[in-house]
């Protein structure tokens, strides 16, 4: 397990088996693997690679210049902005605005508090609900309500 207070900088691959609680602002300069549950409370950048086993809970705005998978529960308390493509295994909740680059593709519930701008292609099959605006320049399928 991993607690960490204060802002840090990551410059290379970074890979974690157990959970991770961390105060302050994250920059990864790298592919980051996790094997547990994370939960962040601060702004994170990524300019690589993010593999999720486990759920996560942001706290802060979050900012991807590569791909995203997530194979747990996702809970964000700030804004998405993603480079890449985005695949989710799990339940999905945002309470701020999501901006998507790239193709998302859902195998559980989303919720969105926020507007969600993609411009890539959508595929969700469960249950979708947002509260804000939703643009897409892409082709949407959803198989749930």
């Amino acid at each position: 397990n991993v607690r960490c207070h204060g802002n840090m900088r990551y410059s290379g691959n970074v890979r974690c088996h157990g959970d991770v609680r961390c105060h302050g602002n994250k920059h990864y300069h790298g592919n980051v693997r996790y094997h547990g549950n994370v939960r962040y409370h601060g702004n994170v950048r990524y300019h690589g690679n993010v593999r999720y086993h486990g759920n996560m809970r942001y706290s802060g705005n979050v900012r991807c210049h590569g791909d995203v998978r997530c194979h747990g529960d996702v809970r964000c308390h700030g804004d998405v902005r993603c480079h890449g493509s985005i695949r989710y295994h799990g339940n999905v909740r945002y309470h701020g605005n999501v901006r998507c680059h790239g193709d998302v593709r859902c195998h559980g519930d989303v919720r969105c508090n926020g507007d969600v701008f993609c411009s890539g292609n959508v595929r969700c099959n469960g249950n979708v609900r947002c509260s804000g605006d939703v643009r897409c320049h892409g082709d949407v399928g959803c198989h749930g309500n």
